[in-house]
């Protein structure tokens, strides 16, 4: 599927790396991430008139396989450990096919 400019990395100043490096300490904690797992935070630009201009993706990817993610429709600066956790007890983790 190719999603052609509807999304793009928005460019980290230091107050966006210091952001997304909090949410990574809370993904960890809150999907009990081991050390082989993976948890990547990116904020992402989109393009589509329905979705906000900047939104957060929180990635985990479990060294059993598979991966999850949340969209939090805020910039990762705005994003606060109870964004998470509601998102997560929301149900809005997916499984990422490959």
């Amino acid at each position: 599927m190719n999603f052609g400019n509807l999304f793009s990395f928005a460019p980290a100043g230091d107050e966006t790396a210091q952001a997304t490096r909090q949410i990574k300490r809370w993904a960890e904690r809150l999907f009990g991430a081991g050390l082989r797992d993976v948890v990547t935070v990116s904020e992402l630009r989109c393009g589509e008139i329905d979705c906000p201009d900047l939104e957060t993706l929180v990635v985990l990817s479990p060294a059993s396989g598979g991966r999850r993610f949340l969209k939090i429709a805020k910039p990762a600066t705005a994003v606060t450990e109870t964004d998470l956790v509601s998102a997560f007890r929301a149900g809005l983790q997916q499984e990422i096919q490959p």
